[in-house]
């Protein structure tokens, strides 16, 4: 999952079938985070997957597309755009994809609304949060590095015990 330092008002509103997450970060706003995913070797038609997914080519309009560097130093693509009723080219929704790249592995998250006016006017707030992304390689509970299992242990309080004789003999505990 991408880790972000989600602002307290952003309420949790569902859980994908896949293990991601969505957040209403303003009235009809919502930002959906996807578990991280290995990537596959043509980064381009992954994020062309990932940006087309469920809408026809001639139904989307690029706003924007940036390449920039999360506060981490991961990389990420926005990619800023709108999908477009077929007659009227209204905008139906308007979106930002960030595609974050981790090592081997891709994470997605996705910023959504069919209000323009209520899309621009959150994504003021939700940017700076993108880009403190970083990957979070484990799940609650899980051991993540070896460097964990020392946390929170009182290594001077141990190593005075380790310190006692332990005895060798039953008839030698007093």
């Amino acid at each position: 999952m991408i880790d972000l330092p989600l602002l307290r008002h952003w309420a949790l509103v569902a859980r994908t079938p896949l293990g991601g997450t969505v957040h209403e970060v303003f009235p009809d706003v919502t930002l959906e985070l996807a578990p991280l995913r290995p990537l596959p070797p043509d980064l381009k038609a992954w994020g062309d997957h990932v940006v087309f997914r469920r809408v026809k080519r001639t139904a989307y309009r690029v706003r924007n597309v940036e390449d920039l560097t999360t506060d981490a130093g991961w990389p990420v693509t926005f990619f800023t755009s709108d999908v477009m009723v077929k007659d009227t080219r209204q905008v139906y929704e308007r979106r930002l994809h960030a595609l974050f790249l981790f090592l081997y592995h891709g994470g997605v998250a996705t910023v959504r609304s069919r209000h323009p006016e209520r899309f621009d006017a959150a994504i003021g707030e939700v940017r700076p949060v993108l880009l403190k992304g970083r990957p979070r390689w484990k799940t609650e509970g899980e051991i993540g590095a070896l460097s964990e299992i020392w946390e929170g242990l009182d290594l001077e309080r141990d190593q005075a015990l380790l310190a006692v004789p332990i005895a060798k003999e039953a008839e030698q505990v007093e």
